[in-house]
């Protein structure tokens, strides 16, 4: 959905008019309120109002900066990107206390497959410890790997989170992400589309089984065994120079969770071996 031009009017100038509305002692609750009202635009304006108010105090809040761009990025608000992304670096701008620790470990689990393991253990450490540099870090970090920093919104962390929005909506055999999807969610978030797709299932079909057996009890006896586990492999090509990257997901042993597996025997089921 695309704001209009009326609609953009009334973000940014419409503050006074829920003025009497915000409990000024937590504005992120107001404007989480009114989002969960289904009233997006008013969300929107409480948090930009608290931005501004905020500033002239010198104060940050990380949880606007990270509710406002991920409502933005739902709404597909092309024009709010450049918004999106002063919000989220304003939200990151303070030094940290200890305050919000959960939605700042949350966010740091978020951005955990775009690190190396060196700077999220750093960064796991620096939060374990309420290390004031933690939220610069954050913040830093994002600016690092803007493709474009003189245009007016970040791209990649834009990206970033619409490759989360995507993820939550069709990723979803289950929900043991930190995005609330299926393992499939983390790779997407990671590296984005795959360039190449393919869908199956391993095990033999009747038809074939009845070539190989032409005895009943051991055609029953064999389908005891030949669960027929469907599988998904994403290919990338471009990730690593001169080299495929894939991942291979399914049921664990044919049956279990929905998820990445390392390998075909992983859907092998333990008593096919006997």
């Amino acid at each position: 959905m695309k704001l209009t031009s009326k609609i953009l009017i009334f973000l940014f100038f419409a503050s006074s008019v829920f003025s009497q509305e915000i409990d000024k002692s937590n504005y992120y609750l107001s404007g989480l309120k009114a989002k969960e009202s289904g009233e997006n635009e008013k969300a929107l304006s409480i948090w930009i109002s608290a931005q501004k108010e905020m500033l002239k105090l010198g104060k940050s809040d990380p949880r606007i900066g990270l509710g406002f761009i991920e409502l933005v990025t739902k709404m597909e608000s092309t024009r709010l990107y450049p918004t999106a992304t002063t919000m989220y670096n304003w939200g990151f701008s303070g030094e940290f206390s200890g305050e919000f620790k959960t939605e700042i470990e949350k966010e740091i689990e978020m951005i955990k497959p775009l690190l190396t393991k060196e700077r999220y253990e750093q960064w796991t450490t620096m939060l374990d410890n309420n290390d004031p540099g933690l939220l610069s870090r954050i913040k830093a970090f994002w600016i690092s790997v803007d493709p474009t920093p003189s245009t007016p919104f970040n791209e990649r962390l834009i990206e970033h989170w619409n490759r989360i929005h995507y993820a939550r909506d069709t990723f979803l055999r289950n929900q043991k992400t930190v995005y609330g999807t299926d393992d499939r969610g983390t790779i997407y978030v990671k590296y984005g589309k795959p360039d190449r797709r393919r869908n199956g299932t391993f095990g033999a079909g009747s038809l074939e089984i009845s070539k190989w057996l032409d005895d009943l009890s051991a055609r029953m006896a064999f389908n005891e065994y030949n669960l027929q586990p469907e599988y998904e492999v994403w290919i990338y090509y471009t990730v690593i120079p001169d080299e495929s990257l894939i991942f291979m997901f399914g049921k664990e042993k044919g049956w279990g969770a929905y998820g990445l597996r390392s390998g075909v025997e992983d859907f092998i089921p333990n008593r096919a071996f006997r």
